[in-house]
């Protein structure tokens, strides 16, 4: 998607340069997933200190003595457990949950990303500084952009949540 509206944005049809490769450019696509997804993940864990939570989780099912790095390992090797169980079904249930915050944390990175291009190409193309109508457009945008976000990030927390707390509940 970046590259299309990069291309877009210089006049380069993509689809028409022989010159670029489409490995390289699938290979760019992965890369900037990797980052959406890194951001995503960094805005929720970091920001939002949605890491901590796990620990509240743990505590709250009774691991009290233990210390965040005991409860980082003990979580390591609940996975460990479970990939290595002789049933296959709760180790792709549990997996399934995860590549899904995964993709919902990615996608935060997408929509502010699609929010920063968004704006910049309304700004440029209906020039809007000094235009109430241009401002409460964008007022609009950021507010759909929001509400994207927040959705996102209870989507991603709600599937974490559920594999923290069903883990401890299997293997407590």
């Amino acid at each position: 998607m970046l590259i299309y509206i990069w291309s877009l944005y210089n006049n380069i049809d993509l689809l028409l340069n022989i010159n670029i490769s489409w490995f390289f450019i699938i290979f760019i696509i992965y890369i900037f997933g990797l980052i959406m997804f890194a951001i995503g993940r960094s805005i929720r864990q970091d920001l939002f200190r949605h890491k901590k939570y796990k620990y509240q989780i743990f505590k709250k099912h009774g691991f009290t003595s233990e210390s965040n790095e005991e409860i980082d390992a003990l979580f390591s090797q609940y996975w460990d457990n479970l990939r290595n169980d002789s049933n296959g079904k709760s180790y792709d249930f549990y997996n399934r949950l995860w590549v899904m915050s995964a993709v919902y944390e990615g996608l935060v990175g997408d929509a502010i990303l699609a929010f920063i291009l968004l704006i910049s190409s309304f700004c440029r193309v209906v020039s809007c500084y000094g235009c109430l109508c241009g401002s409460i457009l964008i007022l609009i945008i950021l507010i759909l952009v929001s509400l994207l976000i927040y959705i996102l990030f209870r989507e991603a927390k709600k599937n974490s949540e559920t594999i923290i707390t069903d883990l401890i509940v299997k293997y407590k």
